[in-house]
């Protein structure tokens, strides 16, 4: 879930904002009485409740599979999973989303770079010396074996989240002040 996830909603963060102005339909977007923080507002609660309903269509199938198939398991633990993997993914989107706000065109470097983060969670679990990583990927706070043999690493949300909203708050304004291209 966590790559597939994330790569779901960064593709959907990255493309929201960027895409206006690749497809050159912003010119029509701003020349109404909207403002363009409006814009990047509402379009960001899209993203979040886009999200958010992917998690609970892949928690409700992951539950419904697992009682089919009689897999014993804590609701405490799934719940707690399920959560890790909904934060993450969101922080995902959120962050591409932000970038988006700098491109003029829809591109897939966003969208690839944020799977980075995964690869990054897989070389701190192999290497115990490169902890200092997990500052720069939200991959690990909801990494599956962290969460299920204790709980979610709720400084390291509080860390990326600030990082993530204080780059949302950078976007707003660039996207704010952004001419458009021709």
């Amino acid at each position: 879930m966590g790559l597939g996830g994330g790569l779901f909603a960064a593709t959907s963060g990255a493309v929201l904002l960027s895409k206006e102005e690749g497809r050159r339909t912003a010119e029509n977007l701003f020349s109404h009485p909207i403002s363009r923080v409006k814009i990047f507002i509402q379009k960001m609660l899209a993203l979040v409740a886009l999200v958010v309903l992917f998690n609970v269509i892949i928690g409700v199938i992951s539950f419904i599979v697992a009682v089919m198939v009689g897999f014993p398991f804590p609701s405490d633990q799934f719940l707690q999973y399920h959560l890790a993997q909904l934060l993450l993914t969101l922080q995902c989107g959120l962050i591409c989303y932000a970038f988006s706000a700098f491109m003029s065109k829809d591109t897939m470097s966003c969208r690839y770079r944020c799977s980075t983060g995964f690869f990054m969670n897989t070389f701190i679990n192999i290497n115990q010396a490169s902890d200092v990583l997990m500052y720069i990927t939200p991959y690990y706070y909801a990494d599956s074996s962290r969460v299920i043999d204790g709980a979610i690493s709720w400084d390291f949300v509080k860390h990326h989240y600030g990082l993530t909203i204080l780059l949302l708050l950078v976007s707003l304004l660039y996207f704010t002040k952004k001419d458009l291209k021709n």
